[in-house]
């Protein structure tokens, strides 16, 4: 195919009507650019440095497709892929409404890594190419196969428009692109599992991430950092060990499911941010930094840890256990559970309500203003000890004006 003048196209040079291409390749082979045809190929092969795009229309390829030379420009078209790919110096290029769809009836159909506009696949098994980057700045079209090869692959969601990443086990997840007023959703009720690394690095400008009933499940069987994002269930799963980003915060707005997973937490901090009642997992016993940032309230349990900072920005936090640092935020409420004891070793800031019930609240820190309590006890310790003085029980008094005594108890 040669024909550069006029329709530089493969139906204008072979005019024939009846034609029968099933074994016979077609080579794009020009001096300037040209049209691939809309119409059913058996073999092409792109060998054209100045490219080829598609008209109008939809392109198919029953064959092999060769990418010699030059890029098979997609641009708003449709190319539909029925069989294999050979990938030399040429490429796929798409706008982002244009549409690749991968259709081989059969495993192991490779997937090349090119940025894509629609990128579609057949209910059969993909082989993700293993270096580059898959880029999708349109829909992404799984299919309903589960066993795609993705090792070492990455997708990346790069458009700037509205885009939602579906249901999919991913190798590297990335979500990039300036959004501006747009959202980028995580699909609703479903999956999405990362065996390497999600990098969501997309910019906003009035949109967002929007995570409504949503799983994010960290799958990999090697180490995996989790970053900081708002999730809305964070899942682990797998062998592999996890560490959670050492800035910026980690968000869980409905249920963390830690797996078995060894952690590795220093400097993190995860905050359950949801807008329905939350219970912390028993089976996480060890925070660096904790927020409980949910109005609807957040259960803790007995054994709860809490390395640094324990923050209760809004709603109810309810746990007894051990905390270093306790901030508790204006209109915010730290409430232990009847019976127990809240252990704080570092330093006491409230500007909010400790609810005392029949607790007993040890403190050793080196500064501390602790105002609030429950309807029967006024809690007021203007005056703390210093960092060295021994541990004492700090006892309630009925009056806010009266001086808070302490009483030994070590």
């Amino acid at each position: 195919m040669t024909r550069t003048a006029a329709t530089a196209d493969f139906l204008s040079q072979y005019t024939i009507t009846n034609k029968t291409l099933t074994n016979l390749t077609v080579e794009y082979i020009g001096a300037a650019a040209q049209v691939l045809s809309a119409f059913t190929f058996g073999p092409l092969k792109i060998n054209n440095g100045n490219g080829v795009n598609l008209a109008t229309g939809t392109s198919i390829v029953n064959g092999l497709l060769t990418l010699t030379t030059g890029a098979l420009g997609v641009g708003n078209q449709t190319l539909t892929l029925n069989n294999g790919s050979s990938v030399g110096g040429g490429s796929i290029t798409s706008n982002p409404t244009g549409t690749v769809n991968y259709n081989q009836t059969g495993d192991g159909q490779n997937v090349r890594a090119f940025n894509y506009g629609n990128l579609t696949f057949s209910n059969f098994n993909k082989v993700l190419e293993p270096t580059g980057t898959i880029g999708i700045a349109g829909v992404f079209t799984p299919g309903t196969a589960t066993g795609h090869t993705i090792t070492g692959s990455t997708i990346n969601f790069n458009g700037t428009g509205a885009q939602t990443v579906p249901a999919f086990n991913y190798n590297n997840l990335t979500i990039s692109g300036a959004r501006g007023a747009n959202n980028v959703t995580l699909v609703n009720g479903g999956t999405i599992g990362v065996a390497g690394i999600f990098n969501p690095i997309a910019t906003f400008a009035g949109g967002n991430y929007v995570i409504t009933n949503n799983t994010i499940d960290f799958n990999g069987s090697g180490g995996q950092t989790v970053p900081a994002f708002n999730y809305f269930n964070l899942t682990s799963s797998n062998t592999g060990a996890r560490t959670l980003q050492n800035s910026g915060i980690i968000g869980i707005a409905s249920v963390f499911t830690p797996g078995t997973n060894a952690y590795t937490i220093a400097g993190s901090t995860v905050s359950y941010n949801g807008t329905s009642p939350q219970t912390l997992p028993s089976s996480f016993t060890t925070y660096f930094n904790l927020t409980s940032n949910n109005a609807a309230g957040v259960t803790g349990f007995a054994g709860l840890t809490v390395q640094a900072l324990l923050r209760v920005q809004q709603g109810t936090f309810t746990s007894s256990s051990t905390y270093n640092n306790v901030q508790i935020d204006s209109g915010a409420t730290l409430a232990g559970t009847n019976g127990t004891t809240i252990n704080v070793s570092g330093n006491w800031t409230n500007n909010g309500t400790f609810t005392a019930n029949t607790n007993t609240l040890n403190f050793n820190g080196s500064t501390a203003q602790v105002i609030g309590g429950s309807s029967a006890t006024t809690w007021r310790y203007p005056h703390m000890p210093p960092a060295t003085a021994p541990r004492h029980r700090w006892s309630p008094i009925r009056s806010s004006s009266a001086r808070a005594r302490p009483s030994r108890t070590s």
